[in-house]
């Protein structure tokens, strides 16, 4: 799915595809969560802030963390997705909190939380320095702060056609609002002033060209690049005719990268 359609996910037609989208791409990085979720330190009783919540998935997990005396608020831009969150917590019995509102600018008391963390969030921001210094703004002295994200300019997929990956590939990037924000994510930490700043590579892969064409839009994408003049048609037809060939006889391989950037804010 494009990625460009998650910066106004409510001026849509219908939000069904994209909660169908983030319901297929959170089956796929289920040991990657798991993982993420480690890193934050959460103890019983334990406030947390997932920002970019979208269906809620997260927040509800970590709620099971942090068990009753704890709290785990979910912020999302789109009031679709806020809808769809508080819909399927209905009957939880965990401590969670929906709220629609701005990652840029949060309506959020400062030092409120224990934890703070964003999930391939930043990649569709105006400004993700900024939701970054609104998370650190929020956290407690001593939280842990952490930013989840994808690097499109790490994507891997196996093709005859070198020249006509390379640009498709390109294409998806720079379709991307912030393409490359997961290389960036250190840095930004630590121009936000978090301390002790640790960066995790995840890569993901599979040999099934349907997974990969969820994930990465690419037949969609491959149509734009043709219709931009980036690729020719006779290109653009063989080279989704050879994926989807290698699909067919088990050579099909893709695969992308994301990183999990955690700190600390000083105490």
């Amino acid at each position: 799915m494009s990625g460009d359609a998650f910066c106004n996910l409510d001026a849509g037609p219908d939000p069904k595809h994209s909660i169908a989208y983030l319901d297929l791409v959170t089956a796929q990085l289920r040991e990657l969560k798991s993982f993420s979720y480690g890193l934050l330190g959460l103890k019983p009783g334990a406030a947390v802030l997932d920002l970019g919540c979208g269906t809620g998935d997260d927040a509800r997990a970590l709620a099971a963390l942090v068990g009753a005396q704890g709290l785990v608020i979910g912020v999302d831009a789109s009031r679709a997705m806020v809808a769809e969150a508080r819909k399927r917590s209905l009957e939880s019995g965990l401590e969670v909190e929906f709220i629609v509102g701005n990652a840029e600018r949060l309506d959020l008391a400062r030092n409120s939380f224990d934890a703070c963390r964003s999930d391939r969030l930043l990649q569709h921001l105006p400004d993700p320095g900024r939701a970054l210094r609104e998370m650190v703004r929020v956290a407690n002295p001593g939280a842990v702060v952490q930013a989840i994200d994808g690097d499109y300019g790490m994507v891997a997929l196996d093709s005859t056609d070198r020249a006509t990956t390379r640009t498709i590939l390109d294409r998806i990037c720079d379709g991307i609002r912030n393409g490359w924000i997961g290389r960036r994510l250190p840095a930004l930490l630590r121009e936000c002033g978090l301390k002790d700043v640790r960066t995790e590579a995840w890569v993901g892969t599979t040999a099934d060209f349907r997974i990969a064409n969820q994930m990465l839009d690419l037949e969609a994408v491959a149509r734009r690049a043709r219709d931009e003049g980036l690729v020719n048609a006779p290109a653009w037809a063989a080279w989704l005719k050879d994926l989807k060939r290698r699909h067919k006889q088990g050579q099909f391989f893709a695969g992308w990268t994301i990183f999990v950037a955690t700190g600390r804010k000083a105490k």
